[in-house]
């Protein structure tokens, strides 16, 4: 098993900053992020069981953190984009990698993982804010994607 580490903002913070919630939040969990492997990387090699053997091997394991976007994720910051005016050069998703961040889940969907939590007795956990339609990315995921996928026969996230 891998160790998992948590980090909470400090009380006020929220009041506190100037500028977007959602930039900001983001800011400050890449900040604190680096910090914890920058931690970690100074106190040395962690120490595998013999079950992540396989994982240990990979170069860098150790220096790396796993974002959790997903397929459908992808899909909402190619439309964001999009309608941003993206020029067709620069149209594309998240990287695979950036830097010490990676994203595992690129090629999964939402219901698949939702899928596979549910097969192992868990559940998707979503932060609320999700299904509200304030933000461009949720009304992204709320409104346009769901028109998208009606449109092209349900294989919208497919090609």
């Amino acid at each position: 098993s891998l160790p998992v580490h948590v980090r909470r903002l400090p009380a006020g913070w929220r009041e506190s900053q100037p500028g977007g919630i959602q930039e900001r939040s983001r800011e400050w969990r890449r900040a604190e992020s680096l910090a914890l492997l920058d931690e970690l990387d100074a106190a040395g090699p962690p120490q595998f069981s013999s079950a992540d053997a396989d994982f240990a091997d990979e170069p860098g394991a150790a220096s790396l953190v796993a974002l959790a976007h997903h397929a459908d994720d992808q899909a909402e910051t190619v439309l964001l984009k999009a309608l941003r005016g993206c020029h067709l050069s620069n149209l594309r998703g998240m990287e695979w990698r950036a830097g010490r961040f990676v994203r595992p889940l690129l090629g999964v969907r939402k219901e698949e993982l939702s899928a596979y939590l549910g097969a192992l007795g868990e559940g998707w956990r979503e932060d609320a804010t999700n299904a509200e339609p304030t933000y461009k990315r949720n009304r992204i995921r709320l409104q346009l994607l769901p028109l998208l996928e009606e449109l092209t026969g349900g294989g919208l996230l497919a090609r």
